[in-house]
């Protein structure tokens, strides 16, 4: 679907893509994602927009599929306007986008935890989250020392370094799991194996912050200790602005999520802007010099096109919420 953010009638526009899932189990993350987009572009637009362009957007439903995802890219490359692309949001579908962006050499901005192996393979993209060893570090944190550890689920670049990481088990350590996958499976196995009233410690990675997870898992998603580079907004400090704006366009308080994607949108808007003349090329050259403060942090890239200043926060599940 193609969504105008303001009248461009009378100036030459340029289109910017979103690849998020609309439909299915993932939808919820997908339209609040779509929403702060849709709010960083009626601002820009309505500011007269980026370098003398406005700025449309083309966001197209992935399902959270990663084969989809992988399409999605291929359709936002055929089409001459689109300069760059935000997404994936989940790290599978990440995953099979990366070799797709690079054939398409459009830049893109991928909020999720796309393993260092596969951005290191993509170089039309760049990760507005924390590589593997950050979120390793931050679970390591909270791993009792000589503990048992377990991994339960798909293989996840940053469990894999995580056990790395781990001294040897003692004899009698406590028992840790480590649930990955994405939001869908991390609930699958809580259902199964539930961390609340047992000797056991569940951990997770950032596919808990969908809430199909305590949806589905309800209480059994109760002391689930999990890691991620989501933030809720400060919207008692420096994202007030925007914390009432999204208020304003949506009648509900922005999450983590949408957080991170008017981030995203403001850093290619940026790119896009300090282009001498914003095209594909130009736009990708440009983004890697971006520097701005942003309402998760301060946004800017290193020489391996992740995130410098990312944070990896640990949180714990109580009372089915997700953000304590």
């Amino acid at each position: 679907m193609t969504l105008l953010t303001s009248c461009t009638a009378t100036r030459p526009t340029l289109k910017i893509g979103l690849i998020a899932p609309f439909e299915g189990v993932h939808r919820s993350l997908g339209y609040e994602v779509l929403a702060a987009v849709k709010l960083a572009l009626l601002q820009r637009n309505a500011a007269g927009g980026a370098a003398g362009y406005g700025i449309e957007l083309v966001a197209l439903n992935d399902d959270g599929v990663p084969a989809t995802a992988a399409r999605q890219v291929a359709a936002l490359a055929a089409d001459p306007g689109v300069v760059a692309i935000i997404g994936p949001w989940q790290t599978e579908t990440a995953q099979a986008a990366a070799p797709a962006l690079q054939s398409a050499g459009l830049a893109a901005i991928i909020p999720a935890a796309l393993p260092d192996a596969d951005l290191a393979l993509a170089p039309n993209a760049y990760r507005l989250f924390a590589g593997d060893d950050a979120l390793a570090q931050a679970l390591l944190t909270a791993v009792p020392p000589g503990a048992d550890v377990e991994i339960r689920g798909a293989t996840a670049a940053w469990a894999t370094r995580l056990i790395a990481l781990l001294p040897a088990a003692g004899s009698a350590g406590a028992q840790v799991i480590v649930l990955t996958g994405d939001a869908e499976a991390v609930a699958r196995q809580l259902t199964i194996s539930p961390c609340v009233r047992t000797i056991t410690l569940c951990f997770a990675g950032p596919s808990v912050a969908e809430s199909v997870v305590t949806a589905r898992a309800g209480d059994a998603a109760n002391g689930l200790t999990w890691t991620t580079s989501l933030q809720l907004p400060d919207c008692a400090g420096q994202a007030g602005d925007f914390c009432q704006a999204y208020q304003a366009a949506t009648g509900a308080a922005p999450g983590a999520y949408a957080a991170l994607a008017y981030d995203a949108t403001m850093t290619l808007l940026t790119a896009i802007e300090d282009s001498e003349q914003p095209q594909r090329v130009t736009v990708l050259a440009t983004l890697r010099k971006v520097e701005r403060q942003g309402v998760s942090g301060k946004i800017r890239f290193n020489a391996q096109r992740s995130w410098e200043e990312a944070p990896a926060r640990l949180y714990r599940v109580e009372n089915r919420t997700v953000f304590r």
